[in-house]
């Protein structure tokens, strides 16, 4: 699940924003840089908000077994520390995956952070002016 969520994200992220960068052949170079706009154009369908939250729970899973096994494989956990860093391993994982889950059921309940036109027309502006 991890390596296919992984994949699904330099799908709809990397691909249409560096990709298109450093292949000058491929994609739509004005969107290039928007990530607000991919981003809403991602998690406006929830297939995909779904699908994330699903990766998203695995890399839960995953993050919190690295954090404590990291600290059991230093040798920074004993019969005191173990438990301690397995519940410091959830809280910070918690804490990541709640704040990456929160922009994708935001963006499919429809929260925007500015209108879709101004985001396109500042992204131009500041190629126009050569502010990027």
């Amino acid at each position: 699940i991890v390596i296919l969520g992984m994949g699904l994200h330099l799908y709809n992220f990397w691909a249409k924003m560096m990709l298109v960068e450093l292949v000058p052949c491929t994609g739509n170079h004005e969107l290039a840089t928007n990530g607000v706009y991919w981003i809403a154009e991602t998690f406006s369908c929830p297939c995909y908000t779904v699908i994330y939250l699903v990766w998203l729970a695995a890399l839960w899973m995953h993050l919190n077994h690295g954090l404590w096994s990291s600290m059991q494989t230093l040798g920074w956990s004993g019969k005191v520390w173990f438990n301690r860093w397995r519940a410091i391993s959830c809280i910070a994982s918690t804490i990541i995956i709640l704040m990456f889950a929160a922009v994708a059921v935001a963006f499919c309940f429809g929260y925007r952070p500015c209108d879709f036109n101004d985001v396109v027309n500042i992204a131009n502006a500041c190629h126009a002016g050569g502010l990027c």
